[in-house]
């Protein structure tokens, strides 16, 4: 793996909104984060843990804050309470982008 495309990778489990997230955070580009989400109730399995491939929310975040995210299929069946976490989730990644990259700047300095 060349220096260029070194990054640095992540899982953490926010059991306040119920969702393991899986950051991917360019070494030499640390204003973006890529990132993979599962709702737990979606990890029944070891392979729907552990494989981001699998996760059902999946996208990026610069330091603009816009964030793009796609979905893992087409559909799927979206409660309230998973609504309301996805907007908790928003915020949490928003704040991990900021995070970064204030230590990325720290590294550079």
């Amino acid at each position: 793996m060349g220096s260029h495309s070194r990054v640095m990778e992540y899982v953490r489990d926010y059991e306040n909104i119920e969702f393991r997230v899986s950051f991917s955070v360019p070494i030499k580009k640390s204003d973006t984060i890529n990132f993979a989400a599962q709702p737990f109730e979606n990890m029944q399995t070891d392979e729907m843990a552990e494989n981001t491939a699998l996760y059902l929310i999946y996208g990026k975040i610069d330091l603009s804050i816009g964030m793009h995210i796609g979905f893992n299929g087409f559909t799927f069946l979206i409660t309230q309470d998973l609504h309301n976490r996805m907007g908790k989730l928003y915020l949490i990644i928003e704040k991990e982008c900021l995070r970064i990259h204030d230590i990325g700047q720290k590294i550079k300095a």
